[in-house]
C-alpha cells in the first residue's frame, strides 16, 4: 500500500500544471455582472449573473455575524488558446445589493476559493486560493477590500482541491483555530502560520502535522485509483481550539465498518479513536450519514447484499453507535432492518426531533418511483435513547417535473423552528413548511408548497419565450456494475411538448442548495449556483417568508 501511495504522489508531481506566480494588485474583472434584488410576500431573493462559469463558492463571515457570498467566475473566453481568466466577486444579501468585483487577476488555474475565519471576531478573515500544488492568500487590508497583492502561502505538490464549493457532508477544506486541515492522498495535513518566517507581505505558512488516513486501490476499467474514506465533520462540537473529524465509513472485508475519529489542533498532538461496527452479512455501503442523536454520535448506512443483486430490491438500513472497539471485531448495529427504498433511489439521511419529545428521530428522504415524480420521507420515531421503531411513518408528496438531484430536508427556512423541505422543479424552488404534531412520524410537511421562487425563466434573458429549457430533457439511468453499463428510461420527451411549459433557458444547478444564514438573523437562506444560459454563470439566494396558517 505504501508503494501505491508513493507512485501516486510522484505521478501527481509530474502532471500538476504550472500555476504561475502570485498575481499583482487587483484589477477590475472583465465582463459585466448583474444583480437583482426582489422582496415580496413570498420572501427575498438575490439573482446574480456574470459571463463565464462558476468555479467555486465560499461564504465569508463578517464581524456582525452575517456572511457574504464569494463567487469565483472562470471566463470561457479564449480557453482554446490558454488565456482563460478568473474573477472574484463578493455579494451581500441586502436590498439594492451590487456585485462587488474583488479581484480580476485571480490565476486562471485556481480551483477553489476558501474564506478563512479571522482570529479576532471584529475583522474579516483571509481569503485563500487553491491551485494545483499551491495555496495563495489575500489579506483583507485596512478597509477589508482585499486589494492587497496575492501572495504565496504554501507550495506543496500534493495540494489539489477540486470542489466547486462548500459541502457540509464532505468538506474539501477543514479549518481549526490557527490551522488549516486539508485532505491529501493517504493523510490529512495541517498548515499553520510560521511565526519565524516572513516575507515583505507578512508571515508565511508551513506544514505542521500529518495524520494518516487509510487508502485502498480501486480499479475501474483500466483506471487505477487510490480511494480514501470520506471526511466528515462530527455533529457534536469539539473542545475549544480543536476540530473533530470523522474518516469513514471504511468497509473492511464486506463485514466490518471502520470509523476513525480525530481531534486536531495546531499546537497539540492529534488524538484518534477507532470505532468498528459489524454488519449482519456481507454487504456494500451505498449511502451514509454521521448523526448526533440522544447525546451520542451514530453512523447510519444504507447497504445492499455483496453476494446477490436484485434490481428492484430494497436497501438495508444499519445504525451503529460510535464506540471504541480495541478487538476490531465490530459491535452489532443498534438498529437493523430492510428499508422501503429501492437500490437505485438516492436517499438523504438526517436526524430531527419531529414530535418534539426531546429525542432525535431518524429520517430517510428519497424520490419514489421510476418514471413518476413522487417524494417520500420515512421517519423512524425514537422510542427511547438509542432505540427507534422498526416501521416508519411516511410523508408522501406527489410532484411533477422535479429535478431529482436537488432535494433538501431538515433546515428551518421560514423561522418556525421546524424542519422544512425544499426541492427544485417546474422551473422553481419550492418550499414546504414543517408541520407540528407528527407523533407517529407521518405528515411532517404541509400538503402543498407554501413558498415558490420561480426560476422558470432567466431573469437577465433578452431572448423571447419559446425556447425549450435544457433541464426539461431528463433521463433516468440505472447502472449495474458501473456507469454506462445499465439501462435508461427517457422521461423528458413527453414533458417537452406540454403546452405552456416552454420557456427560455432555465438555470441548471450543479448540486444541492447550500443552507446558510447570509444576513445574520438566525434563519437560513438557500444558495444555489450553476449556469443561466450558455456562457453565463448564475447564482440564486432566496429567503422564504414565514408560512401563515401552517398547522
Amino acid at each position: 500500500m505504501n508503494l501505491l501511495v508513493c507512485i501516486a504522489t510522484v505521478l501527481m508531481v509530474l502532471v500538476l500544471p504550472a500555476a504561475g506566480n502570485p498575481a499583482e494588485p487587483a484589477a477590475a474583472p472583465a465582463g459585466k455582472a448583474e444583480v437583482r434584488w426582489r422582496q415580496d410576500q413570498q420572501g427575498r431573493r438575490l439573482d446574480f449573473a456574470a459571463p463565464g462559469s462558476v468555479a467555486s463558492v465560499a461564504f465569508l463571515r463578517r464581524p456582525d455575524g452575517a456572511r457574504d457570498v464569494l463567487v469565483l467566475i472562470r471566463s470561457a473566453a479564449d480557453e482554446s488558446v490558454g488565456n482563460a481568466q478568473a474573477a472574484l466577486y463578493r455579494l451581500a444579501f441586502v436590498p439594492d445589493a451590487s456585485a462587488e468585483p474583488l479581484r480580476g487577476d485571480v490565476p486562471a488555474a485556481t480551483r477553489s476559493v476558501l474564506a478563512l475565519s479571522a482570529p479576532a471576531a471584529n475583522r474579516l478573515g483571509m481569503l485563500a486560493l487553491a491551485l494545483p500544488g499551491k495555496l495563495l492568500g489575500i489579506e483583507p487590508g485596512p478597509e477589508g477590500r482585499y486589494a492587497e497583492p496575492i501572495r504565496m502561502l504554501v507550495a506543496d505538490s500534493e495540494l489539489d482541491l477540486r470542489s466547486m464549493g462548500p459541502d457540509p457532508q464532505r468538506p474539501e477544506y477543514l479549518e481549526a483555530p490557527a490551522a488549516l486541515w486539508i485532505p491529501l492522498i493517504g493523510k490529512l495535513r495541517a498548515y499553520a502560520v510560521d511565526a519565524g518566517a516572513r516575507d515583505a507581505a507578512g508571515p508565511l505558512w508551513r506544514a505542521v502535522a500529518d495524520v494518516g488516513a487509510p487508502v485502498q486501490p480501486h480499479l475501474e476499467d483500466s483506471l487505477l485509483e487510490l480511494v480514501g474514506p470520506p471526511i466528515n465533520a462530527l455533529p457534536e462540537p469539539a473542545a475549544e481550539g480543536r476540530v473533530r473529524l470523522l474518516l469513514g465509513p471504511d468497509l473492511v472485508g464486506h463485514r466490518r465498518v471502520r470509523t476513525v475519529t480525530l481531534e486536531l489542533s495546531a499546537d497539540q498532538a492529534p488524538a484518534s479513536e477507532t470505532s468498528w461496527g459489524q454488519l449482519p452479512s456481507r454487504q456494500e455501503i451505498l449511502e451514509h450519514a454521521y448523526l448526533a442523536m440522544h447525546g451520542a454520535s451514530y453512523l447510519a448506512v444504507l447497504t445492499r447484499s455483496a453476494d446477490k443483486l436484485s434490481l428492484f430490491g430494497e436497501k438495508l438500513l444499519q445504525v451503529f453507535r460510535l464506540q471504541a472497539d480495541r478487538t476490531r471485531q465490530g459491535l452489532p448495529p443498534v438498529m437493523s432492518l430492510e428499508s422501503r427504498i429501492n437500490l437505485w433511489q438516492d436517499t438523504w439521511i438526517s436526524a430531527h426531533d419531529v414530535n418534539e419529545d426531546g429525542l432525535e428521530d431518524l429520517i430517510l428522504a428519497y424520490w419514489k418511483g421510476l418514471t413518476k415524480d413522487h417524494l417520500a420521507i420515512d421517519t423512524y420515531v425514537a422510542t427511547a435513547v438509542g432505540q427507534w421503531r422498526q416501521r416508519p411513518g411516511t410523508t408522501a408528496i406527489a410532484l411533477s417535473e422535479m429535478d431529482r438531484s436537488v432535494l433538501l430536508y431538515g433546515s428551518d427556512l421560514d423561522g418556525d423552528r421546524l424542519a422544512d423541505l425544499s426541492v427544485v422543479g417546474n422551473d422553481a424552488v419550492l418550499v414546504f413548511s414543517g408541520r407540528r404534531g407528527a407523533r407517529n412520524g407521518g405528515d411532517l410537511l404541509a400538503d402543498s408548497a407554501c413558498r415558490t421562487f420561480s426560476i422558470g425563466h432567466d431573469p437577465f434573458a433578452t431572448t423571447k419565450p419559446g425556447a425549450t429549457s435544457p433541464r426539461r430533457r431528463r433521463q433516468i439511468s440505472i447502472a449495474i456494475g458501473g456507469p454506462g453499463r445499465g439501462a435508461s428510461v427517457d422521461t423528458g420527451a413527453a414533458a417537452d411538448k406540454v403546452a405552456g411549459r416552454d420557456s427560455p433557458w432555465a438555470p441548471v444547478f450543479a448540486r444541492n442548495p447550500w443552507p446558510v444564514d447570509l444576513d445574520g438573523d438566525g434563519r437560513l437562506e438557500l444558495v444555489m449556483a450553476g449556469t443561466s444560459r450558455p456562457g453565463e454563470a448564475y447564482l440564486l439566494a432566496v429567503s422564504p417568508s414565514p408560512c401563515a396558517g401552517t398547522p
